[in-house]
């Protein structure tokens, strides 16, 4: 069926019948969207297993290179990591002599993680191995399409981070009037 033919089709289902189209539609793009990010990072984790990185280290290396002098949790917010992760990949990684951590200058309470030399190099094959699986998988897209995909994505990551943040801020309920709040 032409694309035509399809929206005039479309455009002739009663609500009910194309509100079950868009329920079924949000289902699939959650569902593409999953598959989409398994195979992206399979290619990539398949190319940076060969510099010896585990899963998470190549995007703190990009994260440090793009901006030297970030803490924990700003690392943490940019790559999409919880605490116990990152403090788990961060002391990996420092082991490894990729990156080091100094007194932040802000705050002396916590720390700013720094790229070594080692591991400057190491970010800097990371990214080329970044744009490589870019390549495979936008091709076939010409350049307004991609730019359409990732201005889309951008939106879409912006909802979902918006929404991923208003569920953690929600506050405890109160306690009812009556109860009394014991102090353990």
């Amino acid at each position: 069926m032409s694309e035509r033919n399809h929206v005039v089709r479309e455009a002739n289902m009663d609500p009910e019948a194309m509100e079950e189209k868009t329920d079924d539609q949000a289902r699939h793009f959650h569902f593409l969207l999953m598959q989409t990010f398994k195979h992206v990072d399979r290619l990539i984790h398949e190319r940076t297993a060969k510099l010896n990185l585990d899963p998470g280290q190549p995007k703190i290396l990009q994260c440090l290179y793009e901006g030297h002098g970030k803490t924990p949790k700003q690392i943490g917010q940019w790559c999409v990591l919880d605490k116990s992760t990152i403090t788990t990949l961060l002391k990996l990684m420092e082991q490894k002599g990729l990156l080091e951590k100094k007194p932040s200058q802000m705050d002396k309470r916590s720390w700013e993680i720094y790229l070594t030399e080692q591991g400057s190099g190491l970010a800097q094959k990371v990214i080329a191995i970044g744009k490589e699986v870019d390549q495979i998988v936008l091709s076939g897209l010409g350049k307004t399409q991609k730019e359409t995909l990732m201005s889309l994505l951008a939106q879409v990551n912006t909802n979902a981070a918006s929404k991923e943040d208003q569920s953690r801020t929600k506050k405890k309920p109160a306690p009812r009037t009556g109860q009394v709040k014991e102090n353990l």
